[in-house]
């Protein structure tokens, strides 16, 4: 709470000292608010898509419960650090809905977590490279970090999905990780379709960074919106304070300085995202206790 409190304090304190933030993004417009909501709302049905396909077989789930835990568990996130709370409570309520063991809820929490930052690094390389030399030489530095990113996340997948390389690294590896093994030792059309969905997942992330530099009045450069993208979901691994919160803000805003950017404006944007999400994540949770959670469970 005190980390919470303190992460508040300070985007607190930037938007005093920074008036134009606060104006760029009260300037943002309900109804542009509304479409950034329906598609958050829309990459919650992407997420509990990838827990059922992680989960299914042997569980038994549903995606409206999915969906309700999915967005409980990243509404626990913001109350802590190192998203413990977030997976914390996704142990607990998998646990109790479904009867899921937590090795295997770990193991899942943190494939996904490897593949949507791997996958995420790979697909910006990609898309700077498809733009030619001229944008590759804008972007060399960010295209080195990222492609040493899905090298590594690619390399440790393979460690931990083959028996052969796993059993001689197990010993060094902490006992979170053996669940990881298990989760990726599921049948290749599970993580095909995993890989898949984390795919249109990332695409819907640039789309909605492109929606909110040009609702703010910064000119739309899709490269530079699926770095975003990219570094927002690199920092998974760095989540030092609750959901984030003024780390993210900081360590993107930088970017726009980087790029040449709007940077009032662009900060501005990420705190309508920011209160966008909290409201769907909310409104996600209490429909889920006050509506699904009544429903019957499955058989086991």
């Amino acid at each position: 709470m005190a980390l919470f409190l303190a992460a508040i304090a300070g985007i607190g304190w930037y938007c005093a000292a920074n008036p134009e933030v606060l104006s760029r993004a009260v300037r943002f417009g309900w109804s542009n608010v509304a479409i950034l909501a329906l598609s958050y709302s829309l990459s919650h049905v992407l997420n509990a898509l990838i827990l059922k396909a992680g989960l299914e077989p042997p569980y038994e789930v549903q995606l409206s419960g999915l969906m309700g835990i999915n967005m409980t568990s990243s509404l626990a996130g913001y109350l802590t650090p190192l998203r413990v709370g977030g997976l914390g409570t996704r142990l607990v309520m998998l646990g109790a809905r479904y009867k899921v063991s937590p090795g295997y809820v770990v193991g899942q929490f943190l494939l996904v977590t490897l593949l949507t930052i791997g996958l995420s690094a790979i697909m910006f390389v990609i898309v700077v490279l498809a733009q030619g030399a001229q944008m590759l030489e804008r972007y060399r530095a960010a295209v080195g970090v990222m492609t040493l990113v899905g090298a590594g996340v690619v390399f440790t997948c393979v460690a931990l999905s083959m028996e052969t390389l796993y059993s001689r690294i197990r010993f060094l590896l902490p006992s979170a990780l053996v669940g990881v093994h298990n989760a990726m030792s599921r049948p290749a059309r599970s993580q095909i379709k995993i890989v898949a969905l984390l795919a249109l997942s990332f695409l819907l992330q640039v789309l909605q960074t492109q929606w909110l530099m040009i609702s703010v009045g910064i000119g739309g450069d899709w490269v530079f919106s699926a770095l975003v993208s990219a570094a927002a979901n690199l920092m998974l691994v760095l989540s030092l304070t609750p959901g984030n919160l003024g780390v993210k803000e900081a360590l993107l805003g930088s970017l726009s300085v980087a790029f040449s950017i709007d940077e009032n404006a662009f900060v501005g944007a990420l705190l309508v995202d920011r209160f966008v999400q909290v409201a769907v994540l909310t409104a996600g949770a209490l429909l889920y206790f006050f509506i699904d959670r009544s429903r019957p469970l499955p058989r086991p």
